[in-house]
């Protein structure tokens, strides 16, 4: 009985410490995980805070790359013009020797083709086709905001009626010819005439095809504002200038001429015994001849007076204040109305303004034109004036105030213009000759 009660502690205490050497095994087992968790915790921090420095490192890498990145050109949304077949642009940069160009005509750049660029400083593209083109630049694999390059054809040209062109028409409305040019097949042309430059108050708008139409009757007496509107696929509309139609109802004669030169006010030089002076005047349709007086008097009581069948002629003059007017006569020889009066100056003079450039009757192929001349005594400020092809000269097509001797100018289309300078006022009034150049942008 003794040996069983000391085999039953025995087992006991085995069973004690079993129980408490699993404790112990599981403790150490938490200890184990719990130290291991630690362990991934801190180095799950790390690994945050080390991508967060990465990050941090990269913003920083790629400001410095997109710093890095100058865009000279083409500006932002810039326009060109497809003038001929095709056209070669020049994508200019600095600040990078490495990376990549991008363009296309999808706005998210898909589909883009891709050229490495290198310290040239220069991506050179022929295009061919017109539309809206999306490109950029990337370095280090950071790309620079998106531009748009839109690639327009030519604006449509008016021809007929010219700038500011006078009709004139007895009992019945005249029939008037509009005449233009268009580039690129334009998929809608439109034809616009308002009552006002804006062309806010449409009167009339046609439909066109071709590159003429003539309306019959459809326009009375007024002042009218017109241009051509051309629409394509995908670019923006393209519009010609506007241009300024006068329609008067006359009796039955011809409407006077314009007066072109001398300008009202001008001074015209001399350094010999007399000056051949040339008077120039706007032709009129259906003249027979035109009548020309000159005189010293303002009521022309004494009077030089000659006929010509020309838009110019010439009076041998003398130092001396002068008025001029011009009349014509229609078919039947009855004599329209006179001009309105010019006054002119003729003083006699070692030197009048000198035009250095562009020379008589130059032809350009871009609407850039630089205009020089020489400097008078005593004068610092110069009128520039550049006159549309019809020779309308009491409406210059531009009037620039100029301090200097030269200064560039965009005209706003092709076809023949006339200049001249002149300087000071009255009979101060210092003015050059009339010179001819012409834009001729070839066929498109």
């Amino acid at each position: 009985m003794i040996l069983l009660h000391i085999s039953c502690c025995t087992s006991a205490e085995e069973a004690k410490l079993s129980a408490k050497k699993a404790e112990d095994v599981e403790k150490e087992k938490k200890l184990a995980e719990e130290k291991l968790k630690k362990e991934q915790a801190e180095k799950e921090k790390a690994k945050i805070e080390e991508e967060k420095k990465a990050k941090e490192l990269k913003i920083v890498e790629d400001k410095k790359a997109l710093e890095s990145i100058k865009i000279k050109s083409p500006s932002k949304d810039a326009l060109y013009v497809l003038k001929k077949d095709s056209r070669k642009i020049d994508f200019k940069y600095s600040g990078i020797t490495s990376g990549i160009f991008y363009i296309s005509q999808n706005e998210d750049l898909s589909e883009a083709t891709e050229f490495k660029v290198d310290a040239s400083g220069v991506v050179s593209q022929t295009f061919t086709k017109l539309g809206m083109y999306y490109w950029t630049l990337s370095h280090k694999g950071v790309k620079a905001p998106t531009r748009k390059l839109n690639l327009s054809p030519p604006r449509p040209q008016g021809l007929l009626p010219r700038a500011n062109a006078k009709l004139s028409y007895v009992r019945k409305k005249p029939n008037v010819v509009f005449r233009w040019k268009s580039y690129h097949d334009p998929k809608k042309l439109n034809l616009v005439i308002s009552k006002n430059k804006a062309l806010s108050q449409v009167v009339l708008k046609k439909e066109l095809k071709g590159n003429s139409i003539e309306l019959m009757g459809e326009l009375g007496k007024g002042t009218y504002f017109w241009r051509i509107e051309a629409s394509y696929e995908g670019i923006p509309d393209r519009s010609s200038q506007v241009r300024k139609l006068v329609i008067k109802k006359t009796k039955d004669y011809l409407a006077p001429p314009d007066l072109a030169h001398p300008v009202n006010g001008s001074v015209s030089y001399y350094s010999g015994a007399a000056i051949p002076a040339e008077f120039k005047w706007s032709p009129i349709k259906n003249s027979n001849v035109y009548e020309i007086q000159v005189s010293k008097e303002k009521d022309f009581s004494i009077v030089s007076s000659d006929l010509t069948f020309k838009t110019s002629h010439f009076f041998t003059l003398a130092a001396g204040d002068y008025y001029w007017r011009i009349r014509t006569y229609n078919k039947r020889n009855n004599p329209g109305k006179w001009s309105p009066t010019q006054m002119f100056y003729v003083k006699k003079q070692s030197k009048l303004i000198s035009l250095d450039d562009p020379r008589n009757k130059k032809v350009f192929d871009k609407e850039e034109v630089e205009f020089s001349w020489d400097k008078v005594e005593g004068k610092s400020k110069y009128k520039l004036y550049i006159i549309t092809k019809i020779k309308s000269f009491a409406s210059p097509t531009i009037v620039k105030e100029v301090t200097g001797d030269e200064v560039e100018i965009e005209l706003p289309e092709a076809g023949k213009y006339y200049w001249y300078v002149t300087a000071g006022e009255g009979k101060d009034l210092y003015n050059s000759e009339i010179r001819e150049i012409n834009i001729d942008l070839g066929d498109f």
